[in-house]
C-alpha cells in the first residue's frame, strides 16, 4: 500500500523501485502521494502531469520553536525533502521566507539560518515553487516559531 491506495511491486534494483497503483480510482484514495529519500527528483512533471500524482514536501516539526531577531539556527522536519529537492522555503505567515540561509543536511532534515530582522510571530509553512504547505502536525504549535528580544 502507498498511502492507502493498493500498489504492485514491479522490480527493484539499486537505482530504481517500478511500482503498479492499482486503483486510485477509489473514492478513498483519489490522490497518491509519493516521498522520495532524495528528494523530489528532477523531471518528476513527467509522471505527475495529468493529476493522480502529487510530489510535495511536509512540515511535520521545527525546533527551537523560539530565538534571537540577531538570527537563529532552527531545524525542521520536513520529510519529502532531500538532498536534491530545490527551491525549498521556510516562510512565515505572509509567505515571506523566514531563513537567511538554507541547507537540507539529510532526508527530511533542513537547517535555517533566521535572518537578522524583526519577522511576525506564529506558524511557519513549508513552500517549494508555488506551494505551501501548512505544518502537518496534529500539535500546530510544534511548527511556530517566536522571536525574543535581545538583551
Amino acid at each position: 500500500m502507498v498511502d492507502g491506495v493498493t500498489q504492485e511491486t514491479v522490480s527493484v534494483s539499486e537505482t530504481e523501485a517500478l511500482f503498479r497503483i492499482t486503483d486510485v480510482s477509489d473514492s478513498a484514495a483519489p490522490s497518491v502521494v509519493l516521498y522520495f529519500p532524495v528528494g523530489i527528483p528532477e523531471g518528476h512533471g513527467a509522471f505527475t502531469e495529468g493529476g493522480g500524482l502529487t510530489l510535495e514536501p511536509r512540515l511535520t516539526r521545527i525546533s527551537p520553536n523560539e530565538g534571537s531577531t540577531g538570527g537563529s539556527l532552527i531545524t525542521a522536519t520536513a520529510p519529502g525533502v532531500g538532498p536534491a529537492t530545490e527551491g525549498v522555503e521556510l516562510v512565515d505567515s505572509a509567505g515571506d521566507s523566514i531563513c537567511d540561509s538554507l541547507e537540507i543536511v539529510a532526508y527530511s532534515q533542513i537547517e535555517c539560518r533566521t535572518a537578522a530582522t524583526a519577522m511576525a510571530d506564529g506558524p511557519i509553512s513549508i513552500k517549494q515553487g508555488g506551494t505551501t504547505t501548512a505544518c502537518e502536525n496534529a500539535d500546530s504549535a510544534v511548527c511556530s516559531y517566536k522571536q525574543l528580544a535581545d538583551p
